[in-house]
């Protein structure tokens, strides 16, 4: 009878250590509408979105684990195009992904338009055009030339101008050779909101807001012609909804 029960006993201390061994599931939020992963390839993991790498672009350790996008700050980028499953189309979005710094400014020459010597504008992911004049159409999630990160959609005279009702500006200020996660959420009512490492910086009425959907997207530059990116770019997610404080947490606690 003791013998049965140390044998019991030791079957359920199996069972308890292979169950504290696995791995628990995280349910990503709804709303996911392309995941690019950078594992060696600018595929979305996602949906039908694949990207397309130009210019100086390598591949280096990712966060936490496997590959990041690494970008040279003279010509890599990756183009996704303009599909309609990344338009606003009058509702909300959020876009998030982690961000390090090779250096807050480019390589010399190469990183236009640099406004100070110790911070240059970088692209993270951006959707605007400037046809009808700068930062008049889309959105931008960028480090701006004063190292702090910035959310702006277009307007008139200049969506993206600190202090203005369509840009959200982290309080954060970005160093070099730190992971950052920085999100940028727009609600369907145009509220802008910046978040960094899981934690809201800023929001904004966005009030003005333009967004024709008619831009494509790239990852680490201006429209595939400036501010590009000096460092790495890793897991880049796109949403169709606003996702709230909580998700947002959520995703920057994930292993």
């Amino acid at each position: 009878m003791n013998r049965l029960l140390l044998v019991v006993c030791a079957l359920c201390s199996v069972i308890a250590c292979m169950a504290a061994a696995a791995p628990e599931f995280v349910a990503m939020p709804p709303g996911l509408v392309s995941w690019w992963k950078a594992n060696g390839n600018a595929n979305d993991s996602a949906g039908p979105n694949n990207g397309t790498i130009h210019g100086g672009v390598t591949f280096a350790a990712g966060h936490p684990a496997g590959k990041a996008f690494s970008f040279n700050g003279t010509t890599g980028d990756v183009s996704i195009g303009n599909p309609a499953s990344l338009h606003k189309n009058g509702g909300g979005f959020t876009v998030t992904e982690w961000v390090w710094f090779k250096a807050l400014v480019g390589p010399k020459g190469a990183n236009d338009p640099c406004f100070s010597p110790t911070g240059c504008d970088m692209s993270i992911v951006d959707k605007m055009s400037n046809s009808g004049g700068v930062n008049s159409d889309g959105w931008r999630l960028l480090k701006q030339s004063d190292n702090h990160f910035w959310f702006c959609v277009g307007a008139a005279g200049n969506g993206c101008v600190a202090g203005k009702s369509t840009t959200a500006r982290s309080t954060m200020v970005a160093k070099a050779h730190r992971w950052y996660f920085v999100t940028g959420v727009l609600s369907p009512a145009n509220k802008l909101s910046i978040y960094v490492n899981g934690s809201r910086q800023s929001t904004a009425t966005g009030t003005g807001l333009v967004d024709t959907d008619a831009s494509p997207m790239f990852i680490s530059s201006n429209g595939g012609a400036s501010a590009f990116m000096y460092g790495k770019i890793d897991d880049i997610q796109y949403y169709n909804t606003a996702l709230t404080a909580a998700q947002i947490l959520h995703l920057y606690k994930m292993p």
